[in-house]
């Protein structure tokens, strides 16, 4: 009996506990028919997921980042690491069918001196 008003006490903790997840704000750019959203980390330091849209091709992908780069930091010399998402040059072809996870780029834009 006990050990049933502990279970049960603990279940209504567990479901009465707000999970805030937090929400992320995509935009399209039809030029390139992607899907982006991005995000300020740090002092000069932006975070941009981009998905495709349409069957993009990468390098569409990539050129887009380099781009928005460009918006970003106002000014050519930014860094531009690649978290995760990298194609390979015959994934399409070997795996045609399967659906690639977003490109994920960390943009760092120069210091201002």
């Amino acid at each position: 009996m006990v050990l049933m008003k502990y279970i049960a006490t603990i279940s209504l903790l567990v479901m009465s506990t707000a999970v805030v997840a937090k929400e992320t704000k995509y935009q399209r750019d039809f030029d390139h028919q992607v899907q982006f959203a991005q995000e300020k980390t740090g002092e000069g330091i932006w975070r941009l997921e981009v998905s495709r849209q349409n069957d993009a091709k990468f390098a569409t992908m990539v050129t887009f980042a380099a781009r928005q780069g460009m918006k970003l930091c106002h000014r050519h010399g930014y860094d531009m690491k690649f978290v995760s998402g990298v194609e390979g040059f015959d994934d399409r072809r070997g795996m045609p069918n399967k659906i690639f996870p977003p490109l994920v780029v960390q943009i760092t834009c120069p210091k201002t001196t």
